[in-house]
């Protein structure tokens, strides 16, 4: 029996979906993946307000997207901001579990993380006079935003691939997503992942 007292609302979330008890059979059978050796170093002139920034960390969050998003190198994404225009001041607006809500924190503390294995930046493929940075400005209003532990889609919180898709859907970038089905201990849960935002939102890789 698993109890909740006294868990951090995020981890409480993980055990509600089944997700950490996925990632404890993971390690008992290991893992079929292979080792592969990503890239970490970010250019910073592929930097511009509203690009995206995907990371790979094998946190134990990271492990559990890893598990259930076999086709993506990466585990989470943000959007980056620069309200100064200074080389030195980017952020990224994402939804973390760490946080249990929506941040803007600087890019060196998004990517500082010892388990990061992987990281790149991708533009927006977007027919002019459309400009990439509209989704920068668009998604700071949902900054406090409580994390969507829950993974629900249609709800009012976010996890980090809805908060991405719904600020391009709000300025009608793109429709409705196609979602992916997780089977867990808990039942089916329809979920955007990592890899149905690369395959389906028109996006360029920098690095």
């Amino acid at each position: 029996m698993v109890h909740y007292d006294g868990l951090s609302i995020q981890r409480r979330h993980w055990l509600q979906l089944g997700l950490v008890s996925a990632l404890a059979a993971s390690f008992a059978k290991g893992s079929s993946r292979s080792v592969i050796n990503f890239t970490t170093e970010i250019d910073a002139n592929t930097l511009a307000n509203g690009r995206l920034i995907f990371r790979g960390t094998r946190s134990r969050e990271g492990r559990v997207v890893s598990w259930f998003d076999e086709q993506s190198e990466f585990t989470h994404v943000g959007i980056l901001i620069n309200q100064l225009d200074a080389k030195d001041h980017w952020n990224v607006i994402h939804a973390t579990p760490d946080h249990a809500k929506v941040v803007q924190e600087r890019l060196e503390d998004f990517l500082k993380i010892p388990s990061l294995f992987s990281a790149a930046v991708f533009q927006w493929n977007l027919p002019s006079p459309i400009s990439e940075s509209d989704i920068s400005q668009q998604a700071t209003q949902w900054i406090g935003t409580p994390f969507d532990g829950g993974f629900d889609f249609y709800n009012q919180d976010l996890y980090c691939t809805e908060l991405v898709w719904k600020a391009a859907q709000s300025l009608n970038w793109v429709d409705e997503p196609k979602l992916t089905t997780l089977k867990t201990p808990f039942g089916a849960k329809r979920v955007l992942m990592i890899s149905d935002l690369l395959k389906q939102l028109p996006l360029i890789r920098l690095s």
